[in-house]
């Protein structure tokens, strides 16, 4: 079970955050969000929920990043962030492969996108 102080201290990471994107504070009922964030806390770090929190006010909110819908779904925000950071992985790879391949076929003295030995573009 999360402190109390851990609840709260969420509850302001999030009001912060808020502020940071629309520009206002958000109506927050304190004593519901510290059960919230107790139960999001029990799950996972500090460090790990206000990564949540961050990741949340990056993505499209047609409730204006509510702070109950967050509490509701963010097993699904959890599960958004790792497949986007596998995915971003992903694309680093193969960014990566396909650079080895070109220098590959620059230091190989070849020309063209043929692969014959005439350099005939026919295929």
């Amino acid at each position: 079970m999360a402190t109390a102080k851990d609840c709260h201290e969420m509850t302001s990471y999030y009001v912060k955050g808020y502020e940071g994107k629309y520009g206002i504070k958000p109506n927050v009922n304190r004593y519901s969000a510290r059960w919230g964030f107790d139960s999001l806390l029990a799950g996972m770090s500090k460090a790990d929920a206000k990564e949540v929190v961050d990741y949340y006010f990056t993505t499209l909110s047609m409730r204006k990043h509510d702070l109950d819908w967050f509490f509701y779904n963010y097993e699904k925000l959890v599960e958004s962030m790792v497949e986007g950071r596998a995915e971003a992985e992903h694309r680093k790879r193969l960014v990566e492969e396909s650079r080895q391949r070109a220098e590959a076929w620059r230091n190989s003295g070849k020309s063209g996108i043929a692969n014959s030995e005439q350099g005939s573009t026919n295929p």
